[in-house]
């Protein structure tokens, strides 16, 4: 599975108290590129079919950044099973787990957006985010056939 980037809140604005708005909310699902060619998500749901990078499609996790602070984070991704390679800003972390390179932005909305490639399994997974080094958010997602 690759991973082209993602953006995280910091900690403290996960409780909404540092900037009185509103808590974020995570959304993971399909996502579609708007006219901008950027990254939105279209259909939330967990059920991902395994379509491969070439063919366009791409699913991720959506979100805000209400304060627009400065973040810096990683996701790990938990495989049910073994995969040929780690490309992109992704590493092999353990046989069964990737993660990603840090990064850091002060983005206020969110996308991440992930594909697979030849060789990534189908089955049970869960992306970790850790933002500030605080894990912030986790969803279980089904990889299945296309």
């Amino acid at each position: 599975m690759q991973r082209r980037r993602l953006l995280a809140l910091p900690a403290l604005a996960l409780t909404g108290l540092a900037s009185g708005k509103s808590r974020p909310s995570y959304r993971f699902g399909i996502l579609a590129q708007d006219g901008d060619g950027d990254w939105r998500l279209a259909t939330e749901t967990t059920r991902i079919p395994r379509r491969y990078k070439a063919s366009g499609f791409r699913f991720g996790i959506e979100f805000t950044n209400w304060d627009r602070a400065p973040l810096e984070w990683y996701e790990v991704v938990r495989l049910p099973s073994g995969t040929k390679a780690a490309t992109g800003n992704m590493s092999l972390a353990e046989p069964r787990v990737l993660r990603t390179k840090p990064q850091s932005s002060d983005q206020a909305r969110i996308t991440d957006d992930f594909w697979f490639d030849e060789g990534d399994p189908l089955g049970r997974h869960r992306l970790e985010l850790v933002v500030n080094g605080v894990q912030v958010f986790a969803v279980d997602f089904e990889v299945v056939a296309a």
